[in-house]
């Protein structure tokens, strides 16, 4: 299985300021790398428990500040919702058996729409059930649809 560099909601947070000595090794770890996987992983209620560097750079957004938000709120065509965890694995559940890459769009932190495709997975990790979307850039065609 490839690095991919996840950063954890449930990971400690580094200081503000540049990182030095271990920090600066694991920021380095973290740098989006040539052919490396974007990808956020979910928990049941649909919000980003964890995701990489790679991720944060094709949604326009700071790493730091994707866990914690609903997905939803970043690709509003991903039908989660807080309130219905079970929908929401049985959803992941179906579309896991397609392994083929959706077109969807993002909102960045500016606002703007990016294109991409994702597909989703499900697992369990550490006794809990979670969904992991893979990302990457849309594909020139899926770019013009509406």
């Amino acid at each position: 299985m490839t690095d991919i560099g996840w950063a954890r909601a449930d990971a400690p947070r580094v200081r503000r300021g540049p990182p030095t000595g271990l920090e600066a090794q694991a920021v380095v770890r973290e740098q989006p790398r040539l052919g490396k996987d974007a990808a956020l992983m979910l928990d049941i209620t649909g919000r980003i428990s964890a995701a990489n560097a790679a991720a944060a750079l094709l949604l326009g957004r700071p790493l730091g500040t994707l866990c914690g938000l609903a997905a939803s709120a970043l690709m509003p065509q991903l039908p989660f919702a807080a309130d219905t965890p079970g929908y929401n694995m049985a959803y992941a559940i179906f579309h896991t058996g397609d392994a083929r890459w959706q077109p969807h769009q993002a909102i960045a932190a500016d606002g703007r729409r990016v294109a991409i495709e994702l597909v989703l997975a499900c697992s369990s990790l550490e006794g809990r059930r979670v969904i992991t979307l893979s990302l990457r850039p849309a594909a020139p065609q899926s770019r013009e649809a509406p």
